[in-house]
């Protein structure tokens, strides 16, 4: 077999196995802080019209760090956080075997394998309200792995190795619209957001946000079909591959492309907004609470771009293979590096834009209800990932819906979001802000009692926010000084 043959076949094969056996637990969506009105410089990540009406003049994040990771075939039985740093202190001293299991469940139905995870640096980053504006800049450094599509009987395979597993030997698979992705960039985020209507207690808002990225190292697969036969201990047969195969080495800051987020908001308020003008004396400093708010958004739109001269890129197309040796080929990450750099002279694939990766875009709907005094609301937002077409790199973001109970006042917030991962899995976070300190996690029970983890979640803000206009602050002091219970403190917190 000739050299390009070995190197695309390992390529596909390992990058699998690399990927899912992944150690790094990198927060997806953060659902127990982007919808706190105290914290707008989260909350337009999700949607950038969300920043308007905010109950913080100028919302400052200083530092913020977050990771994710989940997937739906490998986990540890029966074990929270702690136990896993232990686990995984020394990489090269853990056993798949022993510490590793997999789901039978997944293997025994059928079910592809997914895997998902994300890695955020968040800060400097500012958001301002006034008036009929609210605009704010960020710069985060943004790292996603991301695998679907895999073949129930892939996982079965990497369990029990090719040539290990005599019951699936001699049998026909096909493999069809596999996709690996895995990139690290960093980013400038400008972000824009506009009241243009305004009557009554009806309020519409706008909003948008532009990124430029810094690229760092990009890895992308399709496999849009793969026929094999598993023949014996040493014979593999191809029937047929047809992929495309992207690999950068990982340089700081190459041109990196660019994308957008959009975003609109309607909010149905308690008193009539025609002439309101959010943190602002115009307005005598008073902010109008909402009854609900309903948002709409369209998020990460674009691409991760790299120089087309420091890339390598491959398009197969091969039939009838016959791969002999196949079970020598060893599965640590030096051997898959390893193969990855053999230059394989084949420039021929499906995909059209051969140094861009696109980004894990998302439609993301929100609806926010005020249950009592502007204090304590429920939230329930979704998020639909978009999946993107044979002739591009990229994977989607993964899918969820999440229902958060929070409290919220200028001091605290403590929210507690149950979302359901995939639309399936369910999970219990908790999210605490003191002052200018934020912690949550979406898989929180994780870290208080054992339980069979299949992901981990954390993410951390440190703030330094200016709640009142300057021109407000004596006004608003007054006015909370004449307020006779709770719940008038609360809605006159402006």
């Amino acid at each position: 077999m000739k050299k390009n043959y070995t190197s695309f076949f390992a390529s596909v094969i390992l990058i699998i196995v690399f990927a899912i056996n992944s150690s790094n637990l990198y927060s997806q969506n953060s659902f127990g802080t982007v919808s706190s009105n105290y914290s707008p410089s989260n909350s337009v990540s999700l949607n950038p019209s969300s920043m308007m009406n905010s109950k913080t003049f100028i919302d400052i994040n200083l530092f913020g760090k977050g990771r994710f990771a989940d997937n739906n075939l490998l986990f540890l039985p029966d074990n929270n956080y702690f136990n896993v740093y232990s686990i995984f202190r020394d990489i090269k001293n853990l056993d798949f075997k022993k510490d590793i299991y997999y789901d039978q469940r997944v293997l025994n139905k059928g079910k592809d394998i997914q895997l998902f995870t994300r890695e955020f640096t968040a800060g400097p980053a500012f958001t301002c309200n006034l008036g009929k504006h609210a605009f704010g800049l960020a710069v985060n450094h943004r790292s996603y792995n991301g695998i679907e599509n895999v073949p129930a009987f892939v996982g079965a395979f990497i369990q029990h190795g090719f040539s290990g597993f005599p019951r699936q030997q001699g049998k026909n698979y096909d493999v069809n619209n596999l996709r690996v992705m895995s990139m690290f960039f960093s980013e400038i985020k400008a972000s824009y957001s506009y009241a243009f209507y305004k009557k009554g207690k009806n309020l519409l808002v706008g909003g948008i946000s532009v990124k430029k990225f810094n690229s760092i190292s990009g890895f992308a697969a399709n496999v849009n079909n793969m026929s094999f036969n598993v023949k014996n201990d040493t014979l593999m047969s191809i029937s047929n591959i047809d992929a495309d195969v992207l690999r950068t080495d990982s340089v700081k800051y190459r041109k990196g492309g660019g994308g957008f987020d959009l975003g609109f908001t309607y909010q149905k308020t308690l008193e009539n907004c025609d002439s309101y003008l959010p943190h602002t004396p115009k307005s005598s400093c008073r902010y109008i609470p909402y009854k609900y708010k309903l948002g709409i958004s369209l998020i990460d739109v674009g691409s991760v771009k790299f120089e087309e001269e420091k890339i390598n890129y491959n398009g197969y197309n091969f039939k009838d293979l016959q791969f002999i040796g196949y079970s020598k080929f060893s599965s640590n990450p030096d051997s898959v590096v390893g193969i990855f750099q053999s230059q394989d002279d084949l420039k021929q694939g499906m995909v059209t834009k051969t140094n861009k990766i696109l980004l894990p875009t998302f439609i993301s709907a929100q609806f926010d209800y005020n249950v009592w005094g502007s204090a304590f609301y429920i939230n329930t937002t979704v998020v639909q990932g978009v999946s993107h077409s044979k002739t591009t790199f990229g994977v989607r973001h993964a899918n969820s819906i999440s229902i958060t109970p929070r409290f919220e006042t200028r001091l605290i917030d403590f929210a507690l979001p149950v979302s359901f991962y995939e639309y399936q899995v369910p999970q219990l976070g908790l999210s605490f802000r003191i002052g200018p300190i934020t912690i949550g996690s979406d898989k929180f029970l994780n870290w208080v009692m054992n339980n069979d983890m299949y992901g981990g979640d954390i993410y951390f803000y440190l703030k330094a926010p200016i709640v009142y206009h300057p021109n407000c602050r004596e006004m608003i002091l007054k006015r909370k000084g004449k307020a006779g219970d709770f719940k008038s403190k609360i809605n006159c917190a402006f």
